[in-house]
């Protein structure tokens, strides 16, 4: 918008060659900053279910060679998803504090090094007790860190692909599952490369964590740090001007926390701003079902 407004206006309307092939250049490298945010985003939420997965290959039998309870095994791998659907719901808020890409990086630059533990748990604990809650604690605080990044790529295919959101979504989920089947492979392959048993166990962990870290430095390059909501006050919702539908201020109040409600809906359009709520909290129950 910047390059487009140094324009004159003679030639944004298209009077001489020059400025529509001016026009032209400045079209297309927005269409290479969409596309490359676009495949950014799709890459990472890709890396992140991935790394949410990765334990399912071979943690089952390491916990039962533990003597854990198979309650205590689910539990452990549910931790992760859980610490998303709590994180998720205060994403937005840190998005419009500190912007996008620090908020990507923020997640990934703390997510990785709580991974890397995640094989050193029989290292530092003797009993079964200590391991199980050290297991738990692990996979929540980084499910709590991944669910930054995660959120993030949503919001901004969400706001940056309006016009296509239904084609956007697809690209989005077909990464997650795409992720999520890789994510067991990765953990396997990793688990059977060293002879040593402690190394067998310690080295997934450790290679999975290079990801986030790995997308640490990578996020810059395709996401820039906007304050989704804020920044320009002719996008924010007049639900104080005019009266709106419950629906509109949910689909408002994903990208501004502090939007005032309604105070007069009928009953209709409250019922589905609360499928909506519904849906969207829910969403992390049903990646985990689907995990």
């Amino acid at each position: 918008a910047t390059e487009l407004a140094s324009i004159p206006f003679g030639l944004r309307s298209g009077c001489t060659d020059s400025g529509m092939g001016k026009l032209m250049a400045v079209g297309s490298k927005i269409r290479q900053d969409w596309f490359r945010l676009y495949a950014g985003c799709m890459f990472l939420l890709g890396c992140q279910y991935a790394t949410n997965a990765f334990p399912v290959s071979f943690f089952p039998a390491f916990a039962d060679d533990l003597g854990f309870h198979s309650m205590t095994t689910g539990l452990i791998l549910a931790a992760y998803p859980l610490g998303i659907s709590i994180s998720s719901q205060v994403a937005p808020l840190i998005i419009w504090r500190i912007g996008t890409r620090n908020t990507c990086v923020l997640g990934l630059s703390v997510m990785a090094p709580i991974i890397a533990c995640f094989g050193f748990v029989p290292d530092v604990a003797d009993g079964n007790d200590a391991r199980g809650v050290l297991f738990f604690l692990v996979q929540f605080f980084a499910g709590m860190c991944g669910a930054l990044p995660e959120t993030t790529c949503f919001i901004m295919i969400g706001s940056k692909f309006k016009e296509h959101s239904g084609a956007a979504m697809v690209g989005a989920n077909l990464a997650c599952t795409v992720g999520a089947a890789i994510g067991p492979l990765l953990g396997a392959s990793f688990y059977e490369l060293p002879s040593d048993e402690a190394w067998q166990f310690r080295l997934p962990g450790l290679a999975v964590a290079a990801m986030p870290v790995l997308l640490t430095f990578a996020v810059p390059c395709f996401m820039a740090n906007e304050h989704l909501g804020r920044d320009d006050p002719a996008d924010q919702p007049e639900t104080t001007k005019k009266k709106v539908t419950w629906k509109q201020w949910f689909d408002e109040a994903r990208l501004d926390p502090f939007a005032p409600m309604p105070k007069e809906q009928d009953l209709q359009d409250i019922v589905r701003w609360g499928g909506d709520q519904l849906g969207m909290a829910a969403r992390p129950a049903g990646a985990a079902a689907n995990r």
